[in-house]
């Protein structure tokens, strides 16, 4: 079949989809979500909408940080006895295994309930940009060096760490078995705001607190936003439920709540998956 008759299908599908079908169509894919996978998983249905556009899969998550291991980077040189250093990195290890652990059940849960056609937005990455193989290659290798300087500073091997690395983060094998689209979900400057203020010395403790909830409350609701974008090289593709994975303590239900009343034409559900290692 040649390029214009593909084009020219998907142009009269998406001209035949009035909102009344697509709501039905969302409707039906999410009771069938619910039906198929709330008994296998930790799922938790905060806001359904049988009018709504999209079904939001918010998967809670325990990521890595590149400022935490520079902080415990600091600690051990900090340190000078030899018990509190393997005990800094004893603490550190621990850590790096429990994010493990929950980056393997995130990686599980999504090769169970997801395909090619489905899109993973992910915090962290400035939309709509994609995952790129020579970045995921630096990354992997920039990572390791810095975690395994950790794990063997001052040649005390601590532990050892195994391929595929689920600690990274489990959207980069999924990205590369290709089994989801994998698209960032962020506002560059609004996340680049939130980080610098971790890595401000001038903000006390309470202004802190304040101005980074601020700051994640204007992140979801543009994630929310983003969440809502089809692509317009795959029109065809786009599924009304979508995934996004955000650290456990963002709190997607007051947004979600909010851009119902101010959206009412492109309504949001809203379900919230927990690995059970953070039950």
């Amino acid at each position: 079949m040649s390029k214009i008759p593909v084009l020219l299908f998907i142009a009269l599908f998406c001209s035949c989809m009035t909102p009344e079908k697509m709501q039905k169509r969302a409707l039906e894919k999410h009771q069938d979500f619910i039906r198929k996978y709330s008994e296998s998983f930790h799922l938790k249905e905060e806001i359904f909408a049988p009018e709504a556009l999209y079904t939001v899969v918010l998967l809670q998550q325990k990521h890595y940080s590149d400022i935490f291991t520079d902080r415990v980077h600091e600690e051990l040189e900090k340190a000078t006895e030899k018990d509190k250093i393997r005990e800094i990195q004893k603490s550190y290890f621990s850590q790096i295994q429990e994010i493990e652990l929950v980056q393997r059940q995130i990686y599980e849960f999504l090769m169970k309930v997801s395909s090619e056609k489905d899109f993973l937005f992910v915090e962290g990455r400035s939309y709509p940009h994609r995952y790129r193989d020579i970045f995921l290659k630096e990354f992997t290798a920039n990572t390791l060096k810095k975690v395994n300087g950790n794990l063997n500073y001052k040649s005390s091997n601590i532990g050892s760490l195994s391929e595929p690395y689920f600690f990274m983060g489990a959207t980069i094998p999924i990205h590369k078995k290709r089994r989801m689209h994998v698209v960032g979900a962020e506002n560059l400057a609004l996340l680049n705001l939130t980080l610098s203020l971790y890595n401000n010395p001038k903000l006390s403790a309470s202004d802190l607190t304040k101005l980074a909830a601020e700051c994640h409350e204007a992140r979801e609701d543009v994630m929310l936003e983003n969440l809502t974008k089809n692509f317009d090289d795959l029109p065809h593709l786009m599924n009304s439920i979508r995934f996004l994975i955000c650290g456990s303590k963002h709190d997607f239900k007051n947004n979600v709540e909010e851009w119902n009343k101010k959206n009412p034409d492109r309504k949001m559900n809203l379900i919230v998956f927990t690995p059970e290692k953070l039950l």
